[in-house]
């Protein structure tokens, strides 16, 4: 039956990741960034991170995997840059609109930003265990996350406003 929807396991697998990508970036369209001023959209964005990684820790274990094997099966995907590319338009504007009005600083790259708002939470939840070991402290915990979760918004809004 699975050959009869995919030609291998492995197209099979990049179905998986794209789809969990599409997913992602539909709740990600959903939070209509566009639409809220920048400061507030950031931090629904920076918020919106942490929850979903933390909701979804299939991803983290997916998105590890791949990564271990030099993104072989994504380098593959079709629709994996069309996924991206709305998201840092929006985040573009963002920037720009922020910049304009004085509240963030000019000229901060927008894929850099999302770099840095994903690998805030995702460095976390990645590596909770090894963490938690190390400090001995519950880093999954809700009063942890909770923590973790402003400490996230916090860097990021340091880093781009003009006045932190």
């Amino acid at each position: 039956m699975l050959y009869y929807f995919f030609k291998s396991k492995e197209d099979l697998y990049l179905e998986v990741l794209e789809s969990m990508y599409a997913d992602m970036r539909r709740y990600e369209h959903e939070l209509d960034l566009a639409h809220l001023n920048p400061l507030e959209a950031i931090r629904k964005l920076v918020e919106f991170k942490f929850d979903y990684l933390e909701s979804h820790p299939l991803l983290i274990r997916l998105l590890i995997g791949e990564n271990l094997n030099e993104a072989n099966y994504l380098k593959r995907s079709k629709r994996l840059r069309g996924l991206h590319l709305p998201l840092v338009d929006t985040l573009s504007k963002l920037l720009r609109d922020g910049a304009a009005d004085g509240t963030l600083r000019p000229h901060i790259d927008p894929v850099q930003l999302y770099i840095t708002i994903s690998a805030l939470s995702y460095f976390y939840f990645s590596n909770a265990a090894t963490l938690a070991t190390a400090f001995e402290h519950d880093l999954l915990s809700p009063a942890s996350r909770a923590a973790r979760r402003e400490h996230a918004v916090e860097v990021v809004f340091r880093f781009l406003l003009v006045n932190p």
